[in-house]
Protein backbone atom coordinates (compact mmCIF):
# COMPACT_ATOMS: atom_id res chain seq x y z
CA UNK A 1 0.00 0.00 0.00
CA UNK A 2 1.24 3.14 -1.05
CA UNK A 3 0.05 6.25 0.54
CA UNK A 4 0.74 9.68 -0.59
CA UNK A 5 1.18 12.39 1.89
CA UNK A 6 0.99 15.98 1.36
CA UNK A 7 4.45 17.71 1.65
CA UNK A 8 4.84 20.23 4.36
CA UNK A 9 6.41 23.61 3.81
CA UNK A 10 7.98 25.81 6.49
CA UNK A 11 5.52 27.68 8.44
CA UNK A 12 7.66 30.63 9.44
CA UNK A 13 6.67 33.68 7.52
CA UNK A 14 9.19 36.29 8.91
CA UNK A 15 12.94 36.44 8.61
CA UNK A 16 15.38 37.77 11.26
CA UNK A 17 18.31 39.56 9.56
CA UNK A 18 20.12 40.56 12.77
CA UNK A 19 23.46 38.82 13.34
CA UNK A 20 23.66 36.84 16.47
CA UNK A 21 26.06 38.50 18.95
CA UNK A 22 29.03 36.42 19.90
CA UNK A 23 30.84 36.89 23.17
CA UNK A 24 33.46 39.56 22.52
CA UNK A 25 36.30 40.59 24.77
CA UNK A 26 35.95 43.95 26.34
CA UNK A 27 38.32 46.58 24.87
CA UNK A 28 39.71 47.44 28.32
CA UNK A 29 40.68 43.83 29.00
CA UNK A 30 42.34 43.61 25.58
CA UNK A 31 44.40 46.76 26.18
CA UNK A 32 45.43 45.52 29.62
CA UNK A 33 46.58 42.20 28.17
CA UNK A 34 48.52 44.00 25.41
CA UNK A 35 50.18 46.22 28.02
CA UNK A 36 51.14 43.19 30.10
CA UNK A 37 52.51 41.49 26.96
CA UNK A 38 54.60 44.55 26.09
CA UNK A 39 55.93 44.76 29.65
CA UNK A 40 56.88 41.06 29.52
CA UNK A 41 58.61 41.64 26.18
CA UNK A 42 60.54 44.61 27.57
CA UNK A 43 61.53 42.57 30.62
CA UNK A 44 62.75 39.69 28.44
CA UNK A 45 64.72 42.05 26.16
CA UNK A 46 66.28 43.70 29.21
CA UNK A 47 67.11 40.36 30.80
CA UNK A 48 68.28 38.49 27.70
CA UNK A 49 69.95 41.21 25.59
CA UNK A 50 70.65 44.53 27.32
CA UNK A 51 71.95 43.22 30.67
CA UNK A 52 74.47 40.72 29.16
CA UNK A 53 75.61 43.35 26.66
CA UNK A 54 76.13 45.90 29.45
CA UNK A 55 78.00 43.36 31.59
CA UNK A 56 80.22 42.42 28.64
CA UNK A 57 81.02 46.09 27.96
CA UNK A 58 81.82 46.72 31.64
CA UNK A 59 84.03 43.60 31.74
CA UNK A 60 85.86 44.79 28.62
CA UNK A 61 86.41 48.25 30.12
CA UNK A 62 87.61 46.67 33.36
CA UNK A 63 89.99 44.43 31.39
CA UNK A 64 91.37 47.42 29.47
CA UNK A 65 91.87 49.35 32.72
CA UNK A 66 93.73 46.40 34.25
CA UNK A 67 95.80 46.01 31.10
CA UNK A 68 96.75 49.70 31.22
CA UNK A 69 97.68 49.39 34.89
CA UNK A 70 99.84 46.34 34.12
CA UNK A 71 101.61 48.29 31.36
CA UNK A 72 102.20 51.18 33.77
CA UNK A 73 103.61 48.79 36.36
CA UNK A 74 105.86 47.19 33.75
CA UNK A 75 107.02 50.65 32.73
CA UNK A 76 107.79 51.59 36.31
CA UNK A 77 109.75 48.38 36.91
CA UNK A 78 111.92 48.76 33.80
CA UNK A 79 114.32 50.85 35.85
CA UNK A 80 114.35 48.35 38.74
CA UNK A 81 117.71 46.81 37.83
CA UNK A 82 119.35 50.22 37.53
CA UNK A 83 117.83 51.40 40.81
CA UNK A 84 118.85 48.14 42.47
CA UNK A 85 122.47 48.68 41.36
CA UNK A 86 122.41 52.27 42.65
CA UNK A 87 120.91 51.09 45.93
CA UNK A 88 123.60 48.44 46.33
CA UNK A 89 126.22 51.19 46.46
CA UNK A 90 124.73 52.39 49.73
CA UNK A 91 123.31 49.23 51.24
CA UNK A 92 124.77 45.74 51.42
CA UNK A 93 121.59 43.91 52.44
CA UNK A 94 120.83 42.95 48.83
CA UNK A 95 124.33 41.61 48.21
CA UNK A 96 125.07 37.91 48.36
CA UNK A 97 128.05 36.66 50.38
CA UNK A 98 130.56 36.76 47.53
CA UNK A 99 129.51 40.31 46.60
CA UNK A 100 129.75 41.45 50.23
CA UNK A 101 133.26 40.00 50.43
CA UNK A 102 134.43 42.13 47.51
CA UNK A 103 136.27 45.36 48.13
CA UNK A 104 134.74 48.58 46.80
CA UNK A 105 136.10 49.13 43.28
CA UNK A 106 136.28 52.91 43.50
CA UNK A 107 138.20 52.70 46.76
CA UNK A 108 140.60 50.20 45.14
CA UNK A 109 141.34 52.64 42.35
CA UNK A 110 141.86 55.47 44.86
CA UNK A 111 144.32 53.31 46.82
CA UNK A 112 146.21 52.39 43.64
CA UNK A 113 146.43 56.04 42.59
CA UNK A 114 147.62 57.15 46.03
CA UNK A 115 150.25 54.39 46.32
CA UNK A 116 151.60 54.65 42.78
CA UNK A 117 151.37 58.41 42.44
CA UNK A 118 153.93 59.80 39.99
CA UNK A 119 156.45 57.00 40.58
CA UNK A 120 155.35 55.05 37.48
CA UNK A 121 153.05 55.14 34.51
CA UNK A 122 150.08 52.80 34.96
CA UNK A 123 149.60 50.92 31.70
CA UNK A 124 146.54 48.96 32.89
CA UNK A 125 144.66 47.90 35.99
CA UNK A 126 142.94 44.52 36.18
CA UNK A 127 140.55 43.89 39.09
CA UNK A 128 139.23 40.40 39.80
CA UNK A 129 137.26 40.04 43.03
CA UNK A 130 139.67 41.39 45.69
CA UNK A 131 142.83 41.22 43.58
CA UNK A 132 144.35 44.08 41.64
CA UNK A 133 146.99 43.51 38.97
CA UNK A 134 148.91 46.63 37.95
CA UNK A 135 150.88 46.82 34.73
CA UNK A 136 153.42 49.61 35.06
CA UNK A 137 155.70 50.96 32.37
CA UNK A 138 158.49 53.50 32.21
CA UNK A 139 159.57 53.00 35.82
CA UNK A 140 162.68 51.93 37.74
CA UNK A 141 163.33 49.10 40.18
CA UNK A 142 163.63 51.54 43.06
CA UNK A 143 160.26 53.09 42.13
CA UNK A 144 158.68 49.63 42.01
CA UNK A 145 160.15 48.91 45.45
CA UNK A 146 158.69 52.17 46.83
CA UNK A 147 155.31 51.37 45.31
CA UNK A 148 155.30 47.89 46.87
CA UNK A 149 156.32 49.40 50.21
CA UNK A 150 153.49 51.98 50.11
CA UNK A 151 150.98 49.18 49.34
CA UNK A 152 152.34 47.13 52.26
CA UNK A 153 151.85 50.07 54.61
CA UNK A 154 148.26 50.61 53.47
CA UNK A 155 145.75 49.06 55.90
CA UNK A 156 143.48 47.97 53.03
CA UNK A 157 145.99 45.58 51.47
CA UNK A 158 146.67 42.11 52.81
CA UNK A 159 149.34 40.97 50.34
CA UNK A 160 151.58 42.61 47.70
CA UNK A 161 154.07 41.02 45.34
CA UNK A 162 155.88 41.85 42.13
CA UNK A 163 155.08 39.10 39.64
CA UNK A 164 157.18 40.41 36.78
CA UNK A 165 159.80 43.12 36.33
CA UNK A 166 161.73 43.28 33.11
CA UNK A 167 163.32 45.65 30.69
CA UNK A 168 161.99 46.13 27.21
CA UNK A 169 164.26 46.00 24.20
CA UNK A 170 163.88 49.72 23.48
CA UNK A 171 164.41 50.83 27.05
CA UNK A 172 167.56 48.84 27.97
CA UNK A 173 169.74 51.91 27.64
CA UNK A 174 167.49 54.10 29.84
CA UNK A 175 167.34 51.76 32.88
CA UNK A 176 163.54 51.79 32.73
CA UNK A 177 161.55 48.62 33.30
CA UNK A 178 158.10 47.21 32.86
CA UNK A 179 156.57 45.72 36.03
CA UNK A 180 153.52 43.77 37.06
CA UNK A 181 152.36 44.01 40.67
CA UNK A 182 149.72 41.81 42.31
CA UNK A 183 147.86 43.38 45.24
CA UNK A 184 145.41 41.39 47.40
CA UNK A 185 142.92 43.68 49.16
CA UNK A 186 141.38 42.82 52.51
CA UNK A 187 138.07 40.99 52.35
CA UNK A 188 135.19 43.39 51.79
CA UNK A 189 137.22 46.41 52.85
CA UNK A 190 137.16 45.25 56.48
CA UNK A 191 139.68 47.75 57.81
CA UNK A 192 138.08 50.74 56.13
Amino acid sequence: MITFSKSKYPTKKTMNLAVEEKSRMDLRIFLCLCGIGILCLIFLVQLAIITPFTQAREAKESYKALENKIEQLKGSTKEFDQIKEEYRQFDTSLLNESEQAQFDRMKMIEIVESCVGKKANIDSITIVENQVVLHLNHTTLSSVSEIVHSFEKNIHTSYVTVTNASTTTEEKTDNFIVAEILIQMVKGGENS
